[in-house]
């Protein structure tokens, strides 16, 4: 199931795999916020992930 963060700088992200999300962000945030860099691991990148859910699954129309 996909996932998808939403960074502060309003740029979202969208990734099949914990493996795809992870390295996107990352890169994203080496070099868009460099000076966050030692915070974004891997554990607090999929502590952000949501999971997309489709609106099928989640009751809309």
């Amino acid at each position: 199931m996909a996932k998808v963060i939403h960074c502060d700088c309003n740029t979202i992200f969208r990734a099949e795999t914990n493996d795809q999300l992870v390295r996107i962000v990352k890169d994203h945030v080496r070099l868009v916020h460099p000076e966050r860099t030692d915070e974004y691991t891997r554990e607090h990148v999929l502590r952000l992930a949501s999971r997309l859910v489709s609106p099928a699954v989640q009751g809309a129309p």
